[in-house]
């Protein structure tokens, strides 16, 4: 429900960008976008929509785009970590989290699975930036989360305008993405 909802959100909210889209052919080979066959599009400069493999936490992910130069986290969704501490702790994971400006759309469930006790957090990323990493990973230690994998971590990425290919093409020599692509504006219009 939170991926169909975050497309549905990009599709209404790029069509905002139309005065700063401009008309760029992707490259001749699409296969760094297996998600789309468009060979001609209008795209928002400086950004690149991403999704996330399930098996890559939000710290490695943040870790490998912080190494690099000019490029930023503007989002991510569908993240999900489990915590092993007791369901008294459940609240305060939620109240802290809610607490950090970088985290929204927060849902922490308290559940017993087998014999043990199971915190299960849901939640997404905005304007995150490298100094935001060392508070994320003093939440990690603090409530013991470990990530779950999950097959819906998508975002958007910034970019310097006009090197949105180049750094697809970067992005693909790491093995964090199942695809990336440009923010393609999409114009909607209703009759």
């Amino acid at each position: 429900m939170k991926i169909i909802l975050f497309v549905f959100l990009t599709i209404i909210l790029t069509g905002c960008y139309y005065d700063r889209g401009i008309n760029v052919p992707y490259p001749e080979s699409n296969t760094h976008n297996k998600f789309s066959n468009a060979s001609s599009q209008q795209y928002v400069p400086g950004e690149i929509i991403f999704w996330m493999k399930d098996s890559v936490s939000f710290e490695q992910f943040a870790d490998t785009i912080y190494s690099l130069n000019n490029i930023s986290i503007d989002n991510v969704t569908g993240l999900q970590y489990t915590s092993d501490l007791s369901h008294d702790s459940a609240q305060t994971i939620d109240s802290v989290l809610k607490s950090k400006s970088f985290i929204y759309n927060i849902k922490v469930t308290a559940s017993t699975l087998g014999n043990s006790n199971n915190i299960l957090v849901d939640f997404g990323i905005s304007n995150f930036n490298q100094n935001n990493l060392i508070d994320w990973n003093t939440l990690i230690a603090r409530f013991k989360l470990l990530h779950s994998p999950s097959n819906s971590q998508i975002g958007l990425l910034t970019v310097p305008i006009g090197q949105e290919k180049k750094w697809i093409n970067n992005l693909l020599r790491t093995d964090l993405f199942i695809g990336l692509e440009l923010e393609v504006i999409n114009h909607t219009s209703f009759h």
